[in-house]
């Protein structure tokens, strides 16, 4: 058992509304049925109509009639980056009678100029109908003078009764188009990065609080075992919107936008202003980090957790620093997970890689038959060529924690954590 040996060598030492979507790609699924929309035809085999969407485009840009832009992430899409991107491009947006009311990240922006203010904060992490009325409001404002609006934040879908509520709610004499904007990330890509951030604690979180509901961290392999009767979301999203129809009779307008063949953010942007050529959207000059993960991140914390259950860390430590400890021992070790002394491993299995990639690819081949996606032009990585990397650097493996410490460095280092670090010592 883990907990012993490592214990012995601590011993030893209803409005007029038109639905309509524009896809930037998405996770998660159902988000509109709050909406009260008609589910009841079946267009399963059906592409989009590209005419709505030409026509849609053609009559926003001759009148008044205001587009809501509401991307509602989610998380691991690239969010942020979309969100600070559009509050630092304010100026640019009004050029084209845009305005961003979406989610602002003030460490991200803290140095761009005319940020607007954030409406929907409040509104999302308090759900007060104080901030509901000042949201509708503003809305109101935007739409009786024709703006269109870009309204984000990747918590939209966990309050789908306030959003509902705040459309019911706003003036019965104006017109708009609701354009829900979601964002898809290839299932290989999207699941690793989902494993992340799902057992990786907050930057913020100093202590061990967040563990005491859950004193465990699966592998990757375990997480994707959790995860295989859950089909693709974006695939259960594109269903929804499949079989929306608006007060006209018409199905939604979509459109993909593919993280991985595009340039998303100035995409996104060349939409909202109406389709402005790219060229003409001002370049990125900072993409927030949607992976951030260092070598060897979460099986950091695992083991820094399995020390700290069997009482093997001193007070003293706070969980990043003992994280910390433990990853920069990891890196001097081995470099790297996939680096040609790496340390034991628990990879996938080969019926689970054979598992993994169907899923990876009826998505794809699904957004492909409806047209939502493109081919990659020749010369492109391949999807299959695209997995097998991600195989071979061995991204979706985990270290084998009671392998590894038994090695020589981890008997003399790992005691060390039982007692206090004294000054200007280094381990």
């Amino acid at each position: 058992m883990l907990l012993t040996y490592i214990s012995n060598m601590a011993m030893k030492r209803t409005r007029r509304v038109n639905y309509c979507v524009i896809s930037v790609i998405s996770i998660f699924g159902l988000f509109f049925y709050g909406f009260g929309v008609n589910m009841e035809i079946d267009i399963s085999t059906q592409r989009f109509n590209d005419s709505i969407c030409s026509n849609l485009t053609a009559s926003s840009a001759s009148n008044n009639v205001s587009n809501i832009f509401l991307h509602v992430g989610p998380a691991k899409t690239g969010t942020t980056s979309f969100q600070d991107y559009f509050a630092c491009h304010s100026s640019f947006l009004k050029e084209y009678n845009v305005s961003f009311l979406g989610k602002v990240n003030p460490r991200d922006v803290r140095n761009c100029k005319g940020v607007p203010q954030d409406f929907v904060r409040e509104f999302v992490s308090n759900k007060s109908s104080k901030a509901m009325k000042e949201l509708q409001k503003v809305l109101e404002a935007r739409i009786s003078l024709g703006q269109h609006v870009v309204l984000s934040n990747e918590e939209f879908m966990n309050i789908l009764d306030l959003i509902n509520t705040l459309f019911r709610t706003i003036n019965d004499t104006l017109e708009y188009n609701i354009i829900p904007v979601i964002a898809y990330r290839r299932y290989h890509d999207w699941i690793k990065s989902l494993y992340h951030f799902e057992n990786k604690p907050l930057w913020f979180d100093k202590g061990w609080s967040s563990w005491d509901k859950h004193l465990y961290i699966p592998t990757f392999q375990q997480f994707l075992i959790g995860q295989q009767n859950n089909s693709h979301p974006s695939i259960e999203l594109v269903h929804t919107f499949q079989t929306l129809v608006t007060r006209k009779n018409t199905t939604p307008c979509v459109q993909v936008l593919n993280l991985h063949s595009d340039d998303p953010i100035t995409k996104f942007a060349s939409i909202v202003t109406g389709g402005t050529h790219v060229s003409l959207v001002p370049p990125i000059t900072r993409v927030s980090n949607v992976d951030k993960d260092e070598p060897f991140t979460i099986d950091s914390e695992i083991l820094a957790l399995k020390l700290k259950s069997a009482g093997l860390v001193h007070e003293s430590f706070s969980r990043r620093e003992v994280v910390k400890m433990l990853q920069q021992k990891m890196k001097s070790l081995y470099g790297n997970i996939s680096s040609s002394n790496a340390p034991p491993l628990s990879c996938l299995s080969q019926t689970k890689k054979q598992d993994f990639w169907r899923k990876t690819v009826q998505s794809e081949e699904y957004l492909l038959s409806m047209g939502l996606i493109a081919e990659f032009p020749q010369g492109q990585e391949t999807l299959l060529q695209e997995f097998q990397k991600s195989i071979e650097t061995k991204v979706y493996c985990n270290v084998l924690i009671e392998e590894m410490i038994k090695e020589e460095a981890w008997v003399i280092f790992l005691p060390s954590l039982i007692r206090p670090v004294l000054v200007g010592e280094r381990f």
